[in-house]
């Protein structure tokens, strides 16, 4: 990923702050409200300074497509748009989304990007001088629709309270002082957040929601992508909530 990864992330997408289901720390409020005045840097791929505190912000993909050795599906599909001419005959992806892929798909990068989480804040205190230096995850689920919701609702829920999603998180709540989360689809994306502190006691107030009661707002999708022709590129899904959502192309 380039050293410019949340810029474009912010120039090429209508980003919102939520107020539900989101932190009531007044900091992380700060950098939600503030996140596009970054400062572009590498290990972590961005820094924020907010009086004595600079926020050390590391961002990551995840997806709720089935992960293959050269990325998820959907990351396959698209490559194999820019590389049509390398096919062999027409491709169909099945993309299979779910929340159990999405799982899978944040524990690997979890587990990438924290091997070492000591070395995004000795980075930045090389070209920041501050008395509190606050490793913050922005985690971007780049899914063609990044929603998730209770059975017959159409109310998108913050992921991040999701208990297995939450549980996972936690593991590294002593690296970790805050979690940032957009996702969404090509109109717009949502923005929440909450600290590492805030997620435990939610976890601890039985109140983190039973991931098993929620599903992707895509129960299918498929991406046929042409040989020789461009043109013949589609992408159908489908919505199975109520009676409201039907087929879509």
């Amino acid at each position: 990923m380039s050293r410019n990864e949340i810029t474009e992330l912010f120039s090429t997408s209508s980003i919102s702050v939520m107020s539900r289901d989101t932190t009531n720390d007044p900091e992380l409020k700060y950098l939600m409200n503030n996140l596009s005045c970054h400062t572009p840097y590498e290990r972590p791929d961005a820094y924020l300074a907010h009086g004595d505190i600079v926020f050390c912000i590391e961002h990551f993909k995840i997806s709720q497509y089935k992960h293959k050795k050269k990325g998820d599906i959907g990351q396959v599909a698209e490559s194999s748009k820019q590389n049509r001419d390398q096919l062999k005959e027409d491709a169909i992806f099945n993309l299979q989304p779910s929340l159990n892929n999405l799982c899978d798909s944040l524990n690997k990068a979890l587990e990438k990007h924290l091997r070492d989480p000591s070395i995004y804040k000795d980075n930045v205190a090389k070209v920041v001088k501050a008395k509190d230096y606050r490793l913050v995850l922005l985690i971007e689920d780049s899914s063609e629709q990044g929603a998730y919701v209770e059975k017959f609702d159409t109310t998108p829920r913050n992921p991040i309270l999701f208990d297995k999603i939450a549980f996972n998180l936690l593991e590294y709540q002593n690296d970790i002082w805050g979690i940032l989360l957009v996702c969404g689809n090509s109109i717009g994306k949502g923005l929440w957040g909450f600290t590492s502190d805030e997620l435990e006691k939610l976890k601890y107030s039985g109140v983190l929601l039973d991931i098993r009661k929620y599903r992707s707002m895509y129960s299918q999708e498929t991406k046929f992508v042409a040989k020789n022709d461009a043109g013949k590129d589609s992408h159908h899904v489908t919505i199975e909530l109520n009676d409201r959502f039907g087929l879509h192309d």
